[in-house]
């Protein structure tokens, strides 16, 4: 290379390549170049890229990324590909870190021939999965598939993170890297992070430092081809504060992108619908939702700069959100046959980990906690998260149901359903399945219980219910809880803050220590009432759910629980019978609920004999009815009788308890708390 500063030109010859003359643009800004050859410039590394025949930089130029060399060893079987670093990937998200952090991962990186396939006609594909099912990782992968890279950012380094992989071994690689690695101009952002924002203006400010950070990223694209007055804005846009109306800014730099690269855009965009959630949570709603809309639906809806776009969220909003309207958005849901296997893991692939740990004895307890997520045409997927975090501390926990977030709309909605819905809980909570329809779309103006449709669809997308077996969603859905560890969070939304005393509670109950029993749930009733605050809080399937939530973990002990059903003479309101898989406790349990309500709506005092009468006339109604038909013939051999009465806070019980005597029951002890 030849220095002519002078003339503000350079003359590079490259042996066997071709001998050129190229301008030089000098600017203080990002530099924008693809890497096809390594140009040594005063001891500094250049990236050029000759399509153009031109070459810019920056005035004091930082040096380029070098290629790392890939340190996972990679294991290939039955088309699945692990990539075996030296530590699991558990809260790391992006692919480079993944990747150049010497994780061990799963190679999910056909999602993007998936996605490039030009046999699909898809203008924009949203895909809907639950929190930590591997979106943020795979949006970042496509961002360093596609990008031009903006230096010190360069083709070679990210090369080497897609070395190996199947997307690079597979029939169509070559052409697929050919055509589109580092070739594309791309707008990538993620609306994660609006937790703190409990007004209007405070989402407004988040939103104007995201679109600020983007048009800094892009900052390249002030140059001589710019109208002044394009630059100027562009200036104000990246200065965060200074431009207040920010409606179409992603728009723009979408015009400003496709006019400097002479190509259309790919726009990514993670977790598009966290920020309706949050503004859903704080009322305002529909303010946000008209933002949005201008912000984001104009950058997807007839733009002309726009190629593709692929967005990851959690819930079905699209149509009445902020892409209300948009025509060419299509939705792949965890049942749609497109991008079933990207997200998450399968059977296979759980396997060829529980494999290489050395762990493929705990197989059927890890697909009980952590599979159940059925997918298109019965494949299944298991939660990745959790499967790792098993895997990295050889335990069987929830792991997924601290981290996934968003859950304080769900817990309130429970609560203010339909009796006809909480029953449905129960019946979930007892294993089995229940029959309703998911909705086409979500909106979020209808989210305030009473509507059991809109409430099953959010459960659904959010990965609290999955579809059971072959059920035709076209037609009505057969749902049910998809494994242990999400049921777990379901018994936290109806335990609330007494979660952690469940264990001695049901421990006493099936020890048949019924006055330490009534003495404990009498207290974590007065403390720790979730529905108290309700307008309905009297009725008693509120009271009903709450104690089969409470009660729920006597499964961990080899019994079962049953709800509101047929027995004797009448229908009982709940019974738990040991299994043969009982071993420290063989109890049998029956209780009867009664609700004592104020005769004045507004007045909260009760007479107390009256809740004392009801407790009664609840044992009496177990012994008249005989809910305790067929357990003489049973395993059991402890039978605790119990009536509850509630008013508000309180609740008073009366109970008795028998031992087995050959095929009879002999009454142990008896137990009233007044």
């Amino acid at each position: 290379a030849v220095d002519n500063s002078s003339t503000g030109k350079f003359i590079f010859e490259f042996l066997e390549v071709f001998e050129e003359c190229c301008n030089i643009e000098s600017m203080d800004s990002n530099l924008r170049c693809g890497l096809n050859i390594f140009v040594p410039w005063r001891g500094q590394i250049l990236n050029c890229k000759w399509d153009t025949l031109s070459l810019t930089f920056a005035k004091s130029l930082p040096l380029a990324f070098p290629p790392r060399k890939r340190q996972q060893m990679m294991i290939k079987k039955d088309g699945v590909m692990l990539h075996v670093g030296n530590k699991l990937f558990l809260g790391q998200s992006d692919f480079d870190e993944v990747v150049n952090g010497n994780h061990t991962f799963i190679d999910k990186t056909l999602l993007i021939a998936e996605f490039l396939d030009e046999a699909d006609p898809t203008y924009v594909a949203l895909v809907l999965r639950p929190r930590r099912f591997g979106k943020t990782t795979n949006i970042t992968m496509l961002k360093k598939f596609l990008s031009i890279p903006i230096h010190p950012d360069n083709e070679l380094y990210r090369r080497e993170l897609f070395k190996g992989t199947l997307i690079e071994t597979c029939d169509i690689g070559q052409d697929l890297f050919e055509r589109h690695f580092c070739k594309h101009p791309v707008i990538s952002f993620s609306l994660k992070g609006f937790e703190d924002c409990s007004t209007f203006y405070a989402m407004v400010n988040n939103l104007r430092g995201l679109v600020a950070r983007l048009y800094k990223e892009h900052s390249y694209l002030i140059n001589n081809t710019m109208f002044e007055a394009d630059r100027e804005r562009f200036k104000l846009i990246y200065q965060e504060n200074k431009y207040p109306r920010i409606g179409h800014t992603l728009f723009e730099l979408s015009e400003h992108l496709a006019r400097y690269h002479r190509k259309k855009c790919v726009v990514l965009i993670d977790e598009y619908d966290h920020p309706m959630d949050i503004a859903y949570r704080h009322g305002y709603y529909e303010e946000a939702r008209d933002l949005f809309a201008s912000l984001v639906g104009r950058l997807l809806k007839d733009n002309e700069n726009l190629w593709k776009g692929f967005l990851v969220g959690v819930s079905r909003v699209a149509q009445t959100g902020h892409l209300s309207g948009f025509n060419n958005v299509e939705i792949f849901s965890m049942h749609a046959e497109r991008y079933a296997d990207k997200f998450g893991f399968t059977h296979d692939e759980t396997s060829i980990l529980l494999e290489h740990y050395e762990l493929s004895e705990k197989k059927d307890a890890v697909k009980c906690w952590y599979d159940g997520y059925e997918a298109y045409d019965g494949l299944h997927i298991y939660n990745p998260l959790s499967v790792n975090k098993f895997i990295s501390t050889k335990e069987l926990d929830a792991y997924w149901v601290d981290t996934a977030g968003g859950t304080q709309t769900i817990s309130m909605l429970l609560w203010h359903s339909t009796e006809n819905f909480k029953n449905d809980i129960i019946s979930l909570l007892d294993g089995n399945s229940i029959k309703g329809s998911i909705l086409p779309d979500l909106y979020y103006g209808t989210l305030d219980g009473s509507d059991s449709a809109v409430l099953r669809t959010l459960l659904y997308y959010a990965g609290y219910l999955t579809k059971d077996k072959s059920s035709n969603m076209e037609i009505g859905d057969i749902l049910r809880i998809p494994n242990k560890e999400v049921e777990t969070q379901w018994l936290r939304w109806l335990q609330g803050s007494s979660f952690k005393s469940v264990h001695s509670l049901v421990n006493k109950l099936l020890a048949g220590r019924l006055s330490d029993f009534i003495n404990e749930l009498k207290i974590i009733v007065k403390e720790t009432l979730p529905f108290y605050e309700l307008p309905d809080k009297h009725v008693e399937s509120n009271y009903h759910l709450f104690i089969v939530g409470l009660l729920a973990s006597v499964r961990n002990y080899g019994h079962e629980c049953k709800s509101n059903r047929a027995e004797g003479y009448g229908r009982f309101d709940y019974r738990i019978t040991p299994t043969e898989k009982a071993i420290i406790f063989r109890t049998a349990v029956i209780m009867e609920f009664k609700i004592c309500k104020s005769k004045n709506k507004d007045d909260e005092e009760f007479d107390e004999r009256d809740l004392q009468k009801l407790a009664m006339d609840a044992l009496q109604q177990i012994d008249r009815n005989q809910y305790d038909t067929g357990l003489s013939s049973s395993s059991a051999n402890i039978l605790v009788k119990c009536g509850i009465a509630f008013q508000g806070k309180d609740c008073y019980a009366v109970g008795t308890v028998f031992k087995k005597e050959g095929d009879k029951w002999v009454m142990i002890d008896t137990f009233k708390n007044f």
